[in-house]
């Protein structure tokens, strides 16, 4: 006998049983022993089992493969398609908000108020009729709304982009409990994402798609989309289309692609995922190799997880608009339900304009609110990866202070807290206002390094009636930036007797009255002067260095109006800042 052979008594069968845990064959799957002498044995396993005979005893490595080298490179490619598919849906969308944008620009300034107006209601209207048969982002309807649907659609993207398959059934079991979503959709869309989730950069392109295809929207487009959830983009892709018709993403030429390259993606992950490397001690005492595995359940079952059932009335949220409006008309208004359980915005002091109404979700004006609009001169984008390091870690951390107003607001929805949720609304308007004077000082330190800021805060806790930041350059150019952040718009204020926007020159020279005419108390006032009152005095004649300059570079024409916004969803930041050089005559 050969050093090669082996006798009969030091071989040894071994039997592999490749099952899941309800007792159902593990199917399409091929088997590679390699034995103690390292030499490889091949073949599939039928019904889930196979046996080898004539093994030689020891340590043997087992591995059963339902993927080949083959599907790895397809995986490569079909992860790069899906980008692509990706990026098409979005050229496609930016193309058409190209247009639609020019075609806004040129309309007049009154017209393009009452688009943006009459956008934002339908874009509220659909919303509201999309929770009705769907998902809807914004407590948006003239009947109650149950706050479970609402909460559980932002808590399901983060749980796709944290990995957390179980949070994911959770919230699809709440969404398809409270709202007509087809349990065919959510299954067909929680079947595919329990194997794709298992892919961080797929995983990770699927939660922020959402919101990079709704902001790749004109500015009126946005703001009809504003109902839709980002959530029905994300069911878009995972469907095909099925069960959103109303959704933006179904429309796309793209999305058919996108879907198709998703579901052979999720083949090959699920068939990858059978893949196990076992390694076994062939003996007598251990003919077989037993492999048990959990079977993915991707069956939702609403009556289970019901979570909260509160609900959200229209006159709650109406309280949440009115607490949106700008600073000097805030207080002016208080929300009720009348008899007929009609939601009514009540002036306090009824010669204040505007009246507003409350219609489909949103403030509405009943007669027109601005009088004078500003005119954009000219539209700068910052991109952030252009900005320093230390520019982008501040952004960064107001940010993460915004996100966690964000989250506040969500858990006082859940909980009912309306004490709480006025908090948390309160946080994320101080938030949002921080975010935007830090973009108005990035944008000045970016394009004047060397310009010194002049005070602009009256003594006393309001912002009312003044500007955000007034800068004077090196060569003697003024500036006055006007910072917004969030969701914040351009607001207005009375000048005389109309409504001028923020922007407009007409709203610019009534701030700037009103810093006049309060220097004229200021100085009056006893502290002024006296001692111990130097950082009273220093802050008073702070605002006279401040107007003094602002009334020579009107003389000089070397004053510049800048309005700055930095905007941000429950998603976290956008990653540009907006710049708008507003034209007042100079």
């Amino acid at each position: 006998m050969s050093d090669n052979t082996l006798s009969a008594g030091s071989l040894a069968q071994l039997d592999l049983e490749y099952f899941y845990k309800d007792g159902s064959p593990v199917e399409g799957v091929d088997y590679i022993v390699i034995d103690n002498e390292g030499v490889e044995h091949t073949g599939s396993l039928a019904n889930g089992a196979a046996s080898l005979a004539n093994l030689p005893q020891g340590k043997s490595d087992v591995l059963l493969r339902a993927t080949t080298q083959a599907d790895e490179q397809k995986l490569i490619q079909l992860r790069k398609e899906f980008n692509q598919h990706l990026t098409f849906m979005l050229d496609e969308i930016r193309k058409q908000a190209a247009i639609g944008d020019a075609i806004f620009e040129k309309e007049d300034f009154f017209t393009q108020w009452m688009i943006e107006t009459g956008a934002r209601a339908t874009g509220l209207y659909q919303g509201a009729k999309s929770l009705v048969t769907g998902i809807a982002d914004l407590i948006v309807l003239g009947i109650d709304v149950n706050i479970s649907v609402y909460s559980a659609c932002f808590r399901m993207i983060d749980a796709v982009a944290s990995g957390d398959k179980q949070a994911v059934k959770q919230e699809l079991e709440t969404i398809l409990a409270f709202s007509q979503k087809t349990t065919s959709a959510l299954s067909q869309a929680f079947e595919l994402l329990i194997v794709l989730m298992d892919d961080e950069d797929i995983r990770n392109t699927l939660a922020r798609f959402p919101y990079d295809y709704i902001e790749a929207h004109s500015y009126v487009e946005k703001q009809r989309i504003t109902g839709i959830m980002a959530f029905e983009v994300l069911l878009a892709i995972l469907t095909g289309g099925v069960g959103v018709a109303a959704s933006v993403a179904s429309k796309s030429k793209h999305l058919a692609n996108a879907h198709r390259s998703l579901v052979k993606t999720a083949d090959i992950l699920k068939r990858e995922q059978l893949n196990k490397t076992i390694s076994h001690t062939v003996s007598p005492q251990q003919p077989k190799l037993i492999e048990r595995i959990d079977k993915p359940d991707a069956t939702l079952q609403p009556g289970i997880n019901r979570g909260v059932t509160t609900q959200v009335s229209a006159r709650a949220h109406a309280d949440y608009l009115l607490q949106n409006l700008p600073d000097d008309i805030r207080g002016n208004y208080r929300a009720y339900t009348n008899a007929d359980g009609k939601v009514i915005i009540q002036r306090l002091d009824g010669t204040k304009p505007p009246k507003l109404r409350y219609e489909n979700g949103a403030l509405i004006t009943v007669s027109d609110q601005i009088d004078v609009f500003n005119t954009i001169s000219q539209k700068l984008k910052i991109k952030h990866s252009n900005l320093d390091s230390a520019a982008r870690k501040r952004l960064k951390t107001l940010e993460t202070a915004r996100n966690n107003a964000v989250a506040q607001r969500d858990a006082a929805l859940l909980a009912g807290d309306s004490k709480a949720l006025k908090d948390a609304q309160k946080a994320m308007r101080l938030a949002s206002e921080d975010l935007g004077e830090e973009a108005a000082r990035i944008y000045v330190q970016q394009n004047y390094p060397n310009a010194k800021p002049l005070n602009t805060k009256l003594p006393g806790n309001g912002k009312q009636g003044e500007f955000d930041q007034v800068y004077i350059t090196d060569d003697g150019k003024v500036l006055i930036m006007e910072g917004k952040g969030g969701n914040a718009t351009w607001g207005s204020r009375i000048a005389g007797e109309e409504r001028a926007q923020q922007g407009s020159a007409k709203y610019m020279d009534s701030v700037i009255d009103n810093y006049t005419t309060k220097l004229d108390t200021l100085t009056k006032d006893p502290r002024y002067g006296k001692v111990g009152e130097e950082a009273f005095t220093k802050q008073v004649e702070g605002i006279q260095d401040m107007l003094d300059s602002l009334e020579d570079a009107k003389l000089d024409g070397t004053l510049e109006y800048i309005g700055i916004q930095q905007k941000a969803n429950d998603a976290g930041l956008i990653d540009v800042i907006d710049v708008s050089i507003f034209d007042i005559g100079f």
